[in-house]
């Protein structure tokens, strides 16, 4: 049996294969219902960590922390550092183009 001398090829856009509608499927059963406010309310914050979501959405710890990680998962807030705020990496004008893509993925549940 002959070995094959080609490499696994990274690819550029790990969604490509899925399209957009499974996408959205993927995406919609994963966010929480509060999801988007909490974007608004980190966008006009300019900061976030779980005790402001805690505070201005009325939540528990732990799903305000499961919140973070969905934040996190998009790429939306950076990873969590102990004893610091996540940092804000996307601006409201990204965030805008992005909600245009996912519009009706990103509606509650």
């Amino acid at each position: 049996m002959r070995k094959s001398s080609r490499r696994p090829t990274a690819r550029s856009e790990p969604y490509s294969a899925m399209g957009v509608d499974a996408l959205r499927r993927v995406v919609r059963g994963l966010l929480d219902e509060k999801f988007d406010q909490a974007v608004g309310i980190i966008l006009a914050e300019g900061r976030c960590n779980t005790a402001l979501l805690q505070r201005r959405l009325g939540l528990g710890y732990t799903r305000a922390a499961a919140v973070c990680d969905q934040l996190e998962m998009l790429r939306i807030l950076g990873p969590y550092r102990s004893g610091e705020e996540r940092r804000v990496l996307v601006t409201p004008e990204s965030w805008r183009a992005f909600r245009r893509v996912f519009r009706k993925a990103l509606r509650p549940r």
